[in-house]
């Protein structure tokens, strides 16, 4: 948690222009919908708010959905105050990464969008952060375009990728651009409202060309569905293997419980046994593969581990698998 972040979000709070201020009305829910753990990539490589995260894999298990506003279109999209993107930040050291990822792309999930005019094309942007991690600053990459008509409305994710990797440093911000054309809209998935990890990470930046903190101009606390995938390093040294997609590991990070989910890398038969090695390198859990438990579920109880960073290695026939695993109650 970044204190001055806070203390100077909270202080805007206070002193925020009330004649700015805007109103959401109805949150339209999917329903408990919460991210779905079926991603093409590990979560430790898919920068995720624990908001997004099921309850029952070691997140909050937000509802998600959308805010309208009355005559005057969406919270977190296209809207008729003309704002121009929608926006979340991200702390690596928040999450348990060292300063620096490479972004490979963007992955976002959207709540509903119409087409009046044309498929116009919307872009994922990467900003920096200014000095007091306060907003978005400068502009680093514009992802390649998606046209409206490429936009998911069904519960699946939306890719955005870019020319060329996306380098960032501790913190940044990932948005959404808009449709600029009249009467074409995307709105984006968020959370229902204070049900979110860290306060005020959700901002819009309006057509004044300003930056703003949801919470302030809506005074509504909640998370947007925009997800980078990163290469990250964990802050105990350990790194995941390039391209190694011979399982995956989810949550991450974990409470009760971490649940492994093969590729067509590496078969059930072909495991022989599981360890868990902390940053020293010592074995803290081991698991025979043949136990009834693993077999039907694939899922080790993490209960008794302590906060912090691990690695989780697959014992194989044709090798050791490994990945880091973060363990936080």
């Amino acid at each position: 948690m970044r204190l001055p972040f806070l203390f100077i979000l909270l202080m805007q709070v206070v002193v925020s222009h009330l004649s700015a201020q805007r109103t959401a009305s109805q949150f339209h829910s999917f329903d408990g919908e919460s991210f779905s753990s079926g991603s093409t990539r590990d979560f430790v490589d898919t920068l995720l708010p624990l908001s997004f995260v099921p309850g029952n894999e070691g997140g909050l298990g937000c509802f998600t959905g959308y805010y309208n506003s009355p005559d005057s279109g969406y919270v977190s999209g296209n809207n008729q105050y003309g704002d121009v993107e929608k926006a979340q930040f991200f702390s690596l050291a928040q999450m348990g990464y060292r300063k620096g990822a490479v972004i490979q792309s963007v992955i976002m999930r959207f709540a509903y969008k119409t087409i009046q005019v044309a498929e116009e094309n919307i872009f994922a942007k990467i900003w920096s952060c200014d000095s007091g991690y306060i907003h978005p600053k400068e502009l680093l990459a514009a992802s390649n375009p998606v046209s409206i008509g490429a936009v998911s409305t069904d519960g699946a994710t939306t890719l955005f990728t870019f020319a060329e990797p996306v380098t960032v440093t501790d913190s940044f911000f990932v948005s959404v651009q808009l449709p600029l054309l009249n009467g074409d809209t995307v709105v984006l998935q968020s959370t229902d409202d204070d049900c979110v990890a860290t306060p005020g990470y959700s901002w819009e930046q309006w057509n004044d060309g300003t930056w703003h903190a949801l919470i302030n101009s809506w005074v509504l606390n909640i998370d947007l569905a925009v997800f980078p995938v990163a290469d990250v390093e964990l802050l105990s040294g350990i790194n995941e293997p390039a391209k190694d997609f011979s399982f995956f590991l989810y949550p991450s990070p974990a409470n009760d419980f971490v649940r492994i989910e093969m590729s067509n890398h590496i078969t059930d038969s072909d495991i022989r046994a599981l360890e868990i090695r902390n940053a020293a390198g010592l074995v803290v859990k081991s698991v025979n593969a043949d136990e009834k438990n693993f077999r039907l579920d694939h899922q080790i109880s993490t209960k008794e581990l302590p906060n912090g960073l691990y690695l989780l290695s697959l014992l194989a026939e044709n090798g050791e698998y490994a990945k880091p695993l973060m363990v936080f109650h």
